[in-house]
C-alpha cells in the first residue's frame, strides 16, 4: 500500500485506515507497528482483531499508576490495593510534568476506582477532576491476589496470560469485554 510519511521519526499513516506504520529497521518494506506483520498486497489491514479495532479509536493518553508497596514486594494486586511508594509518588509527579502540555479544558480524564490509580491521577493530572470507571480496574486475579509473584506457577506466554489464568479470577474474555465496552463509550480524545 502507499503510505505517506507524516513525521520525521518514521511514523506513517496508511491511506487504508490510518494504521501506524514504520520501517522495521529504518528502511525497506513497511511493517505494522502493532504486530510487525509486513504490509504487502495481501497483509493489510493487520490480521490481529484488536489492532483493527484500535485504528478506529480517538487519541488516548494512557497513564499507569506509580509503583506501590506490593509492586515493590512483587505481590499480585488485582482488585486489592496498596499505597504508592516514594518512587511511585515521584513517577506520578513526572507524569504531571508531561501531562501539563497535553491537558486542556475539554479533555476528559477517566480513572480506575482503585486507590493507587486515584492517588496517581490526583498528582499526574494536577488536581484536575476525573471520572471513575470500574471498567478500568486491573484484571482480577482471584485466589492469587496478595500472593508473592515467585510463588505462582511459571508464566506462560506473558504476565497477562498468567493473570487471566488465575483460579477464581476474571479471565481474559471478561477482561476484554469490559475494556471493549469502555472503549466503545469513549466520547473522543481522552486521558485514561
Amino acid at each position: 500500500p502507499t503510505a505517506q510519511c507524516n513525521y520525521a521519526s518514521g511514523w506513517y499513516n496508511c491511506r487504508f485506515g490510518n494504521a501506524a506504520l514504520q520501517h522495521k529497521h529504518g528502511y525497506g518494506p513497511l511493517h505494522c507497528w502493532f504486530c510487525g506483520c509486513r504490509l504487502g498486497r495481501f497483509t493489510f489491514p493487520c490480521k490481529r482483531r484488536w489492532v483493527r479495532f484500535m485504528l478506529t479509536y480517538p487519541k488516548i493518553w494512557f497513564l499507569r499508576h506509580g509503583q506501590t508497596e506490593w509492586n515493590k514486594e512483587r505481590r499480585l494486586q488485582g482488585h486489592q490495593d496498596s499505597p504508592l511508594t516514594k518512587l511511585g509518588l515521584a513517577q506520578a509527579a513526572q507524569q504531571a510534568k508531561i501531562m501539563r502540555t497535553i491537558l486542556h479544558d475539554d479533555l476528559p480524564c477517566f480513572v480506575s476506582p482503585l486507590g493507587r490509580a486515584q492517588e496517581t491521577a490526583r498528582i499526574a493530572l494536577g488536581g484536575r477532576s476525573f471520572t471513575l470507571d470500574a471498567r478500568l480496574m486491573e484484571v482480577a486475579t482471584g485466589e492469587w491476589e496478595g500472593q508473592m509473584r515467585d510463588t505462582l506457577p511459571a508464566g506462560g506466554r506473558n504476565d497477562l496470560y498468567l493473570y487471566t489464568s488465575a483460579p477464581g479470577g476474571e479471565g481474559f474474555d471478561a477482561l476484554e469485554a469490559r475494556v471493549q465496552a469502555f472503549l466503545d463509550d469513549l466520547p473522543g480524545d481522552s486521558v485514561i
